[in-house]
């Protein structure tokens, strides 16, 4: 039988939620076109994940360390979790890519991607092709 911790077991508040949703995209490789400033506000956010549960920094401690409000990043999470609501999910090339680091798999996806500074793109998968 297998067991899964639900969101709130698994983390501290809604957005660290977010952030990995917009992460189990990108390394499952459905999350393309990242520009450079979203790609430093995703890893300008430290987080905590030795305790039980994953600990997002706050959104206060981010706008002193970078001096501005990490709006890009939140986009991408907003656009992600709209489409999980959907029915999307990530899957894909998650198995090669989880073991890079956020912004490695980001620079190397935004290299992969021909895309404008202001846009990005989100392969979907739902339970439907299934």
């Amino acid at each position: 039988m297998l067991f899964r911790s639900t969101a709130k077991e698994r983390y501290d508040r809604k957005v660290t939620e977010l952030y990995y949703t917009v992460r189990a995209f990108l390394t499952a490789g459905l999350l393309k076109g990242l520009n450079e400033k979203q790609i430093q506000e995703f890893c300008a956010r430290e987080y905590d994940d030795k305790g039980k549960r994953v600990v997002l920094d706050k959104k206060d401690d981010f706008k002193k360390k970078l001096g501005h409000s990490p709006d890009r990043a939140d986009a991408a999470c907003l656009v992600c979790e709209k489409a999980k609501r959907l029915g999307a999910l990530a899957t894909g090339n998650a198995e090669k890519r989880s073991n890079k680091s956020f912004e490695k798999l980001a620079r190397e996806i935004a290299v992969e991607s021909d895309f404008s500074e202001s846009s990005f793109e989100l392969d979907i998968v739902t339970q439907e092709a299934w």
